[in-house]
């Protein structure tokens, strides 16, 4: 499952909704999910927990 996916899926229909919950610029999230940068695995782990999936599933993503 691409990242953009699994965000929507679990209700996070607008990039800057998720960066906001992240505490990350919404241009960041849009250069992962357009593959032009990776999170950090303290990011990782930080996305993992506000959208209740494991660290596994986001790795996944990327």
């Amino acid at each position: 499952m691409k990242f953009k996916e699994l965000r929507k899926k679990k209700g996070f229909d607008k990039q800057q909704d998720l960066a906001k919950a992240c505490g990350i610029k919404q241009t960041t999230l849009s250069k992962w999910e357009r593959g032009k940068a990776r999170p950090k695995l303290d990011t990782i782990k930080k996305l993992a927990e506000i959208l209740q999936v494991s660290v596994d599933e986001i790795v996944e993503c990327f």
